[in-house]
């Protein structure tokens, strides 16, 4: 990308705004006595198009509207710290979810996300076969190198916490700009807040807080957008 187009921007970012949820449209997905009506409430919504290409998985037709979101950044952001920094959530999962994987004896590990921007086989093959660190992030390596040798002491909600904390750290050396870092406040925010609520449910009380760091983040980008 050479140059920027601010009239171009402002208008890709009132398309996607167009996919945001309603009030109404969120309080119908809250209060959905089950899967299948909250499904049937996402398909009145713009998400509609993606569940219909994957009528029989709505985990799967949403994970594919959101790989679609990231190749699309990756083809419009040159700087591939913007790429890590909206990644950042799902490289922490893929990471925690391989460490808890091996610490739990499995006998191979399970399939990762692919919204990630370290790839799911570099994190399996430096976790599992040890090999392959130098494609992981210095700020990575070294902490899961640690890890992996504490894993045998390690508590599994310590190693949880940890990554978490972590993750704020990785997207913190990652920010550039005042809104990145602000995101990165509200993330840390966040997470103090969940260590109080933990262990989770999933109840309706849960939706309500999902729904309010949504609505505190979009709070935080259309302040910018403006």
């Amino acid at each position: 990308m050479t140059g920027f187009d601010t009239a171009y921007s402002i208008g890709v970012i009132r398309e996607w705004e167009r996919g945001f949820l309603e009030d109404d449209e969120f309080t119908r997905l809250i209060e959905a006595p089950d899967a299948k009506e909250a499904v049937h409430t996402l398909a009145d919504t713009p998400y509609g198009r993606w569940l219909n290409q994957q009528p029989t998985s709505a985990l799967t037709a949403l994970a594919a509207h959101l790989k679609d979101i990231h190749r699309w950044l990756r083809n419009v952001v040159d700087d591939s710290r913007v790429i890590q920094f909206v990644s950042a959530r799902y490289d922490a999962l893929n990471i925690a979810g391989a460490l808890l994987d091996k610490q739990a004896g499995r006998k191979e590990p399970r399939p990762l996300s692919q919204l990630g921007s370290i790839e799911a086989n570099v994190i399996q093959s430096a976790i599992w076969q040890s090999v392959g660190w130098e494609k992981m992030p210095e700020f990575w390596e070294r902490i899961i190198r640690e890890i992996v040798d504490l894993l045998g002491t390690i508590d599994r909600q310590d190693l949880v916490a940890r990554i978490a904390s972590l993750e704020t750290a990785w997207r913190r050396q990652l920010s550039f700009t005042p809104l990145m870092r602000e995101i990165n406040a509200l993330a840390q925010e966040r997470q103090v807040t969940d260590e109080v609520r933990r262990p989770f449910k999933p109840d309706e009380d849960a939706s309500l807080y999902e729904r309010e760091w949504d609505e505190r983040l979009l709070e935080k980008l259309r302040h910018y957008r403006l």
